[in-house]
């Protein structure tokens, strides 16, 4: 199980399954899973999420499997039917340790920010805030990272903001764990609203090469080169990208991701 992270839900099951798996390492057990099973994904099938007690909640296990990170990432694939107001759509909550969403706030209507917020013990946070509103109906790829005291935002796949500060490993939280909702909501402001795909929590500190990669991780052969490559080099512009790789770069596709990493060390 070399490289998985803790938690991977691929929300792979058809319609109607009512539970779903666990692709990670983690031992745990799923507390409970609620939305419409088995719609189109960005990877295979995704997830549903409407009414605000729709997501996956996980009960807060007793031997802080889930916390305590010395590093950690969360990611995944969120496409909103409707955006927040003056509210979060989540893609993770365990308070009192972390929190990755969608944020838009009282202090400006229809402005949205990607924020991250741990706490190392203290609470660190950061707010990106992003150039336009997320079209609803599209697909985004979200991630957060912790490591070293620095939080990192990423919006399909590039380090949008980063905030140092942090000074420990992330607290050992008593609260419980939500995707796609907080678990102790009663309210719809904090619950995603449509669907989400390729959930994964990782007790590791994710590189930007690896972030970039998972965004591009629903292509495959020539065109997942072409989505690395624009993201990197053109700003994801794929217009710069006019002509087809051949077979023998597709073989090459570790020493292509290896170039990527030196080209963005520099």
């Amino acid at each position: 199980a070399c490289g998985l992270p803790l938690v991977w839900y691929k929300f792979d099951e058809p319609a109607g399954t009512g539970a779903i798996a666990n692709s990670g390492t983690w031992p745990g057990t799923t507390s409970s899973v609620a939305g419409t099973q088995g719609v189109p994904g960005m990877v295979g099938n995704a997830i549903q999420l409407a009414a605000m007690t729709d997501g996956v909640a996980i009960i807060d296990p007793a031997d802080g499997s889930l916390d305590g990170f010395t590093n950690w990432t969360v990611e995944g694939w969120i496409k909103v039917s409707a955006l927040p107001v003056d509210g979060y759509a989540t893609l993770v909550k365990k308070d009192v340790a972390y929190i990755c969403r969608l944020v838009e706030g009282q202090s400006c209507t229809n402005c949205y920010t990607g924020q991250a917020i741990v706490w190392s013990p203290t609470q660190q946070a950061l707010n990106w805030t992003m150039p336009s509103a997320p079209t609803t109906g599209t697909w985004y790829h979200m991630a957060c990272t912790y490591g070293a005291g620095t939080l990192t935002l990423y919006w399909n796949g590039l380090p949008m903001m980063s905030a140092t500060g942090g000074t420990t490993a992330l607290s050992n939280s008593a609260s419980n764990l939500g995707v796609g909702r907080t678990p102790s909501s009663t309210t719809i402001m904090e619950s995603l609203q449509g669907a989400m795909d390729d959930f994964k929590l990782w007790n590791t500190k994710r590189t930007d090469r690896q972030i970039c990669l998972d965004a591009c991780g629903s292509y495959s052969g020539d065109t997942k080169i072409k989505c690395a490559a624009a993201r990197y080099y053109a700003g994801g512009n794929w217009s710069k990208f006019t002509g087809t790789y051949g077979a023998a770069t597709l073989s090459r596709m570790q020493k292509f991701e290896d170039d990527i990493a030196a080209i963005t060390a520099n």
